[in-house]
């Protein structure tokens, strides 16, 4: 619970008493004590590989996963969640990690199906938690020519193993034997071993030509005084300013300072806002989203048949008074529609026009 002056500072004018005031005192940042240190030790590469992921509309797209046997949860990060057009569910169990640190962020759980580059089998469900990240650029740094050169022939399940890329995507131990086949080789010392899996040969293994990038180091803070801490907890409970312009560079607000009227009997008429028209290309996969809702409202409806002819008749309806018609043409947008029942009787349909299509334009 919050509790907010009801009068300004006289003196900065915000939302607290003249009383609680303080003047901005410019303070020296506490510069943090770091620990530096060097050690020689051998780049240590872990298996990745480039597999297909199905998205929302059921074409498969190309993601770069992590195979650990060490991890009990897969996970997936947001950027690449948004990017198949997935909608995790909400998860508030919380996840740790080494030394049994919390994961933050943890933003819900989403349903995969995963299957080889190369081919349309095996399809492997996956169940993973949404994260902000994973892991940072896998490897490092590049890695010398040697190692590729001794992959020769292979078909590697990481085409760009040696090449410094971001991990979108993590197997745990219950996916891993579901990849694994019998076969193994090794390149000699100093090399990665290689592995035989459902995705093409997969290295892992120390490089020891390649050490690591050097110097490492461990930032401390050691002040954090009590008046910081107040600081900061004033500064979130002061509101933001309100910018001038909220949408569309202010066209909206002008359209209605500028055309809202108000009749005799009080009521106030404002017009409705348009946006500039957009072409379709800015629409990609819009009606693949329609035709997927409709087929979904269609099975369920085919197990109700009361539920069925009360749709038929709204629908008759809506088309006798003159809201939709037969399309004349192929169109541009299409608009996902669904059912909304209020009980086994009574039922309407609702047109979702803020859906959004592939390129997250609605």
């Amino acid at each position: 619970m919050s509790f907010k002056s009801s009068v300004s500072c006289s003196i900065c004018k915000r939302r607290h008493h003249a009383l609680l005031h303080r003047d901005a005192i410019p303070k020296k940042a506490a510069s943090p004590a770091a620990l530096l240190s060097r050690q020689e030790a051998p780049t240590v590469i872990l298996g990745t590989a480039l597999v297909h992921v199905r998205d929302t509309v059921g074409s498969f797209r190309s993601v770069r996963a992590l195979i650990d046997s060490a991890s009990q949860i897969s996970a997936i990060t947001s950027d690449c969640c948004d990017r198949l057009g997935l909608k995790p569910s909400r998860w508030t169990v919380p996840v740790s990690g080494l030394s049994g640190q919390k994961v933050p962020d943890v933003q819900g759980l989403v349903q995969l199906v995963v299957q080889p580059r190369n081919s349309s089998s095996p399809s492997i469900p996956v169940k993973t938690w949404v994260l902000s990240s994973i892991t940072s650029d896998m490897p490092a740094r590049q890695l010398p020519i040697q190692v590729r050169t001794k992959c020769g022939q292979l078909f590697l399940a990481d085409p760009l193993f040696d090449k410094p890329a971001p991990v979108e995507l993590l197997f745990r131990a219950d996916v891993f034997p579901q990849i694994w086949n019998e076969k193994s080789d090794s390149f000699g010392p100093g090399y990665p071993s290689v592995y035989s899996s459902i995705f093409g040969w997969v290295l892992i293994g120390p490089v020891q030509t390649h050490p690591d990038v050097g110097a490492q180091s461990m930032l401390v803070s050691l002040v954090s005084s009590m008046e910081t801490l107040i600081e900061k907890f004033w500064n979130v409970e002061e509101p933001e300013v309100a910018p001038p312009q909220f949408t569309e560079d202010g066209l909206y607000e002008n359209l209605f300072c500028s055309e809202v009227t108000r009749d005799d009997r009080g009521r106030f008429s404002v017009p409705l806002p348009f946006r500039p028209e957009r072409i379709s290309e800015e629409f990609p996969g819009s009606r693949q989203v329609a035709l997927n809702r409709f087929l979904q409202s269609e099975r369920k409806l085919s197990a109700d048949k009361i539920l069925h002819k009360a749709y038929c008749k709204f629908m008759n309806d809506y088309e006798e008074l003159g809201h939709m018609s037969l399309a004349e043409g192929a169109g541009r947008y299409f608009i996902p529609h669904q059912k909304v029942e209020a009980d086994s009787l009574k039922l309407r349909v609702v047109f979702d026009a803020s859906a959004k299509c592939h390129s997250g334009i609605s």
